[in-house]
């Protein structure tokens, strides 16, 4: 951030490569609209390369990114009205694709049925689940993200994931847990 700080485009790059996708399926998942969260990242990295001499250096560097994140979502659902999941896009990518055409069809399958599912859990639940699940923060900061105590978090997380659970297991065929 020091460098990105001095100017230096080569740090900036490196910020890039290693947040612009992780930010890139943070916003996917709360908005399922990726032209939307083309322009959300890339209102991240502006704030970024902007507030880059402010940075300290006191907690994680992922932290204050999805901190930056988190303050544009904030921003962005303040000027627009949440938008669901349009039918055929997919919930994240995977990493590689599969061989079997069969294969690849019951994996879009899963992956629109999970998409769908988020799309309707209420916004705090759905922004704790994918904070803790997707993008693997711990509770300490997501609760610090958030502003809300840590214990709420908690519940909220336990609140997303029950209701996820209730949804797809009888979707995918399995029974609901208790």
């Amino acid at each position: 951030m020091a460098a990105v700080a001095r100017g230096e485009a080569e740090a900036f790059e490196a910020l890039w490569k290693r947040f612009a996708r992780p930010v890139g399926s943070f916003f996917f998942r709360l908005c399922f609209d990726r032209n939307r969260c083309d322009d959300l990242v890339q209102e991240v990295f502006v704030r970024l390369w902007r507030s880059a001499g402010r940075w300290r250096g006191s907690g994680s560097l992922a932290g204050y990114v999805f901190a930056l994140a988190l303050n544009v979502w904030r921003t962005e659902r303040k000027r627009n009205r949440p938008r669901q999941a349009e039918e055929g896009e997919l919930l994240g990518e995977t990493s590689a694709v599969a061989a079997d055409p069969g294969a690849r069809a019951e994996g879009a399958e899963v992956r629109q049925l999970l998409a769908e599912a988020l799309a309707h859990l209420p916004e705090e639940q759905r922004l704790v689940f994918v904070l803790g699940q997707v993008e693997e923060l711990p509770y300490r900061q997501i609760a610090a993200l958030t502003g809300v105590p840590v214990g709420t978090v908690k519940s909220r997380m336990s609140a997303a994931e029950e209701k996820l659970r209730a949804q797809l297991a009888p979707l995918l065929g399995m029974r609901p847990q208790r």
